[in-house]
């Protein structure tokens, strides 16, 4: 069903009312991201049962993942929404390697 698009919504908009700068919002995506992926790694590799077909029925791979999940029929929308996903990304590892650099201590 919707659960997980749901759920994400909740959590970006308590994010968006405590936070207000942009690296924030970013982190928060680029960490729920990580998550998923971290979540799906383990699903795929361990065997747990009950939390195995709980992570593969109600959580998605990645956000990609649930972007195409609820868009792929919609075509432009799809590859703006995927689009704006990479850029996030490219974001993310911008912040990371500028806290990188600053804590570089030669």
């Amino acid at each position: 069903m919707y659960i997980d698009l749901i759920v994400f919504i909740i959590l970006l908009i308590i994010v968006i009312m405590n936070y207000n700068k942009f690296h924030s919002y970013i982190l928060f995506i680029a960490i729920v991201d990580i998550t998923l992926r971290l979540l799906t790694y383990l699903k795929d590799n361990l065997p747990f049962g009950k939390i195995t077909k709980y992570i593969s029925d109600y959580l998605p791979g990645s956000l990609l993942d649930m972007i195409n999940k609820y868009t792929i029929n919609w075509g432009v929308i799809n590859v703006v929404l995927r689009w704006v996903y990479i850029g996030i990304m490219v974001i993310f590892l911008y912040y990371v390697g500028k806290i990188f650099i600053k804590k570089k201590k030669i």
